[in-house]
């Protein structure tokens, strides 16, 4: 294991015990908390990150991530959007949702890459942002993924969140969990 900003790299491939086929295990889940993020107007990352090691991502391979963010307060007068990036590319972004304190943003997308290691490998992907709202559980959804993305896959790019507020005044947020894999 590899401390990797602030949470676990693993290495080894599992086997499912009863089909006998790899299993993807995480290469990195973060152990604590990003630094609360409060009033921000401009897109600012959060101190959770993973860096994907130089040429760790080949022809075929999946990286996919999980990230679970959590308002803990919210002036109710403005809207929240997230984003993630790889490499300072935009991969994924959610639009501006209208969230209250409580309320859980769950982020999730892979990208696939298409070549060997290299300076401009191209690259596909997906994913879907996804605001828990209201006591009720209301989901609100919306997702953009850049189309056409390369990434310079011979050296590390790290993949990390941003968040935005539309209006300031007594907002709170921060980053609870990320869980990425590669295989």
């Amino acid at each position: 294991m590899i401390d990797n900003e602030g949470g676990v790299e693993y290495a080894e491939e599992i086997r499912n015990e009863s089909t006998g086929l790899a299993q993807s295990r995480p290469v990195f889940v973060n152990l604590a908390n990003s630094a609360t993020v409060t009033n921000v107007l401009t897109l600012t990352a959060y101190d959770v990150t993973y860096v994907v090691p130089a040429n760790a991502l080949v022809a075929g391979s999946v990286l996919h991530f999980k990230a679970v963010v959590r308002i803990t307060a919210d002036n109710l007068a403005e809207t929240t959007l997230v984003e993630a990036r790889l490499g300072g590319t935009r991969i994924l972004t959610s639009s501006a949702v209208n969230a209250a304190a409580g309320d859980t943003i769950v982020i999730e997308g892979f990208v696939i890459t298409r070549a060997v290691p290299g300076a401009v490998v191209d690259s596909v992907g997906g994913g879907s942002v996804v605001f828990s709202t209201g006591a009720a559980g209301t989901l609100a959804t919306a997702t953009t993924m850049a189309d056409g993305v390369t990434f310079a896959t011979n050296g590390a790019l790290t993949l990390d969140f941003r968040v935005i507020y539309s209006a300031a005044g007594g907002n709170s947020i921060f980053l609870e969990s990320l869980i990425v894999w590669i295989s």
